[in-house]
């Protein structure tokens, strides 16, 4: 009798380190394989002569109730990716705020140094 790898075992976890943006792309990286050898147990499945049809039927929904899972994972991994990087995507558009702001300070001040100078 086949036996079933557990590609469920391992878990998801969160972090909110900076770190964590690696950390998610490895956690998808690695979702995605297990869905691709989940996904080809599945179909070899058929092709096993060692399993009754009972076996096989058993086998079959197994795997895809696995395959549900880390699919259901999967997304909200890549999700939580999307929020991540919109997040980084705004910090960056607000310090480019900030460096325009202390720039036009600076041009106010020295237009204001100038303009006070010329009339003393």
């Amino acid at each position: 009798m086949t036996t079933i790898s557990s590609a469920t075992s391992g878990s998801v976890s969160s972090s909110s380190s900076s770190s964590s943006g690696n950390d998610l792309s490895s956690q998808i990286a690695s979702l995605t394989k297990q869905i691709q050898t989940a996904t080809k147990e599945l179909k070899d499945l058929s092709t096993n002569s060692d399993l009754t049809d009972q076996e096989k039927l058993q086998q079959q929904q197994q795997l895809q109730q696995q395959i549900q899972l880390l699919q259901a994972q999967l997304a909200q991994l890549q999700q939580k990716q999307a929020e991540q990087a919109a997040e980084k995507n705004k910090d960056v558009k607000n310090l480019m705020k900030l460096k325009r702001m202390a720039s036009t300070v600076r041009q106010n001040k020295i237009k204001s140094t100038f303009t006070s100078r010329t009339r003393a």
